[in-house]
C-alpha cells in the first residue's frame, strides 16, 4: 500500500510497548482506517463461546449488586478483554470517547500531566515526560515505574483505565506513587494543566565562529512536517556548519511525519515494513533530499522511541547522520487503527519496523555511534553535538 493511499500512522511509538501519553494518549504508529475490512475472513463465535457469554451476562443482569449497571461499559470491557487475550502490549481496544482523545491529542494541545507510558510485564512503566510538562517539573523521569495512582495499585487495572485515572481537568490533582530506577519508592502529587506546544522548534547556535542549526523535535504530529520545512526555509543552509536534530524524549508519532522528515536527507527507503505473512514492504522517500550533503548530528536517549527510532535507524544506515547519546527505547511495531461499528476502535499490530539496512528496531533500539550519557548538570551531549568532528 503506497503510503499516499495510507491514512495516518503511529509508529506511537506510544514503544509502548503500548505508549500512551496520559493526556497526550499515544505516539505509537498506527494506521487509520475509515471502516471495518469486510473484505477481510469474517471470525464467528461458536454457539459455546455465544451461550456462555450470554450466560454471564444474564448472571450479571440478574444477580449483580451495586451501582446501576451500564451495558455500554460491558460491552467495552468485552471488547478489551478480546485484544487483551493476545498478550501484545501494543494491541488495544478503545472505546469512543478514548479513541476521540487519542486522535485530538497528536494536535499539539491536551490537559494532563504530559507523560507516555508503556505496559511492561503488567507494570507500568513512564517511557518519557513530554519536555517542560508537569510530570517532568516535579521529577518524574524515563523508566519510572507507576505503582499507584490515587492510591489504586496499577496492577489491578487496565491501561485505559489508568489512563483515564491520570488524565483531567487542568487545575485538578493527581497522586503517583513510582518506583525509581534505584528502586527506592517516591510519591508524587502532579497538577494538571493545559499543555500546548509546537512539535517542531529551531534555533541558530553560534559555536567557536561556526553557525549549528539546531533542531528539536518533540513528536511526530500532525504539524511536524509543516513546521520542520519552515525551519528549513527559513535558515540560510549555506552558512550553516553542521544540523543538529534533537529526538530526545521523543516518543514517536505519525508515520508519514517520520518518513517525511527522513526525506529531507535520503533518496531511498526510509524504513521497512515485515508483516505476518513474512512480506516486507519499503516506504521511501517523497521529496528532495535537500539536506542530503549537509553534516548532521541525531541526538537520542532512551525515551526515544518509534518514529524517533526510524528517523535515527534511516540517517544512520545511509551514512547520513552520526547518532549520539544513549541507546534508543526498541519500540518497532505497527498498529493498525480498524473502525469498529460501536464508535470505538481496535488498534492492532500488524507489523515489524526494520530500518533500511534490515536492523530490527523492536526490543532493539538504535545503538548511537557515539555513547554518551547526559551529565544531570550540563547538557554535554549538546555540546558534543557542536564540537564532534563530521
Amino acid at each position: 500500500m503506497k503510503l499516499n493511499k495510507r491514512s495516518k500512522i503511529v509508529a506511537f511509538v506510544f514503544l509502548l510497548l503500548l505508549f500512551f501519553y496520559i493526556g497526550y494518549f499515544s505516539k505509537n504508529y498506527f494506521v487509520t482506517t475509515n471502516k471495518v475490512n469486510t473484505k477481510e475472513k469474517t471470525e464467528q463465535l461458536s454457539p459455546d463461546e455465544i451461550k456462555v457469554i450470554n450466560q454471564e451476562l444474564s448472571l450479571i443482569k440478574n444477580n449483580f449488586v451495586g451501582d446501576e449497571i451500564d451495558r455500554g461499559k460491558i460491552i467495552n470491557g468485552l471488547l478489551a478483554g478480546l485484544v487483551t487475550g493476545l498478550g501484545d502490549p501494543h494491541s488495544s481496544y478503545l472505546s469512543q470517547e478514548e479513541s476521540k482523545n487519542f486522535l485530538s491529542e497528536l494536535d499539539g494541545k491536551f490537559d494532563g500531566i504530559g507523560i507516555e507510558i508503556s505496559l511492561e510485564d503488567g507494570r507500568l512503566v513512564v517511557v518519557s515526560p513530554l519536555k517542560n510538562s508537569p510530570a517532568e517539573k516535579v521529577g518524574i523521569e524515563t523508566k519510572d515505574v507507576i505503582l499507584k495512582i490515587d492510591d489504586k495499585d496499577s496492577r489491578e487495572i487496565s491501561l485505559p483505565e489508568a489512563v483515564s485515572m491520570i488524565r483531567g481537568e487542568k487545575g485538578t490533582k493527581v497522586k503517583l506513587l513510582v518506583e525509581k530506577s534505584n528502586h527506592e519508592n517516591k510519591e508524587y502529587e502532579v497538577v494538571r494543566d493545559t499543555i500546548k506546544y509546537d512539535s517542531v522548534k529551531g534555533k541558530i547556535i553560534d559555536k567557536n565562529n561556526k553557525k549549528v542549526l539546531y533542531i528539536e523535535i518533540i513528536q511526530f504530529g500532525s504539524d511536524t512536517s509543516d513546521l520542520f520545512d519552515k525551519v528549513i526555509q527559513g535558515s540560510d543552509l549555506k552558512n550553516i556548519d553542521r544540523i543538529v536534530l534533537d529526538l530526545r524524549g521523543n516518543p514517536g508519532g505519525y508515520l508519514e511525519s517520520a518518513v517525511d522528515i527522513g526525506s529531507y536527507w535520503i533518496d531511498g527507503v526510509i524504513v521497512k515494513e515485515k508483516e505476518k505473512n513474512g512480506a516486507v514492504s519499503e516506504l521511501k522517500s517523497n521529496k528532495k533530499n535537500i539536506l542530503s550533503e549537509t553534516k548532521t548530528v541525531v541526538l537520542i536517549n532512551g525515551g526515544s522511541a518509534s518514529a524517533s527510532e526510524i528517523v535515527a535507524g534511516a540517517l544512520q544506515d545511509n551514512g547520513k547522520a552520526k547518532i549520539l547519546g544513549e541507546k534508543s527505547y526498541g519500540k518497532g511495531s505497527v498498529q493498525k487503527l480498524e473502525d469498529l461499528y460501536n464508535g470505538g476502535k481496535l488498534r492492532l499490530t500488524i507489523a515489524k519496523w526494520l530500518t533500511p539496512k534490515d536492523q530490527i528496531i523492536d526490543k532493539n533500539g538504535i545503538k548511537p555511534d557515539i555513547e554518551l550519557k547526559k551529565d544531570d548538570n550540563v547538557d554535554n551531549q549538546l555540546e558534543k553535538a557542536l564540537e564532534i568532528s563530521l
